[in-house]
């Protein structure tokens, strides 16, 4: 575990536990000798992906694979800021998410935030806590529109023609941009 989880390294903990209250809590069977759950935005009631091992470890570099893959997979936090720092970890990211891009400034980028952050949590309610849409992760972000104008102009061909709303705290006049970077298309 300790290998496949390397490259994790900065990002969510790994912890162990024995306790068969975790699996009856996750509903993993008890036939299962060991199992990863991925819990994302601090919520334990629901996990986001569960990666059930098998007791015969005898292809275990192929085991390695398929768990660092999944680790990889499930890193991701539902809802964070697109920066320098996070934009090739979300944008080329193993498993091509979809990626939900909201920019605004100031107050309206916190408001949209947290928005996205009750919506990504009601979206992981929905998909039963896998927050995948069609065999694809949803990655929800919010960015900041003053840094990041000219490159979503570029991009996504937006305008500042809503701005005076915008100063105004009105939520309802951000556009949202769902992209997949996989395919280099966006709606």
């Amino acid at each position: 575990m300790r290998d496949a989880a390397a490259p994790l390294l900065g990002s969510p903990p790994v912890l162990a536990s024995s306790s068969s209250q975790l699996f009856d809590r996750f509903s993993v069977p008890l036939s299962t000798p060991w199992a990863v759950i991925a819990i994302k935005d601090h919520d334990a009631s629901i996990p986001s992906s569960i990666f059930s091992g098998s007791a015969s470890l005898s292809d275990s570099a192929s085991l390695d694979t398929d768990l660092r893959h999944w680790l990889l997979t499930h890193r991701i936090p539902t809802v964070l800021e697109l920066t320098q720092d996070t934009f090739q970890k979300v944008m080329n990211a193993p498993q091509a998410p979809l990626v939900v891009i909201v920019a605004g400034e100031g107050t309206v980028k916190e408001k949209a935030e947290q928005r996205l952050r009750d919506v990504a949590k009601k979206w992981r309610v929905r998909t039963e806590g896998s927050g995948v849409a069609h065999g694809r992760d949803v990655v929800w972000t919010v960015m900041d529109k003053t840094r990041w104008a000219a490159w979503l102009k570029s991009m996504y061909g937006t305008s500042s023609s809503d701005e005076e709303s915008e100063k105004q705290g009105e939520l309802d006049s951000l556009k949202v941009i769902i992209t997949d970077h996989r395919v280099g298309s966006s709606a």
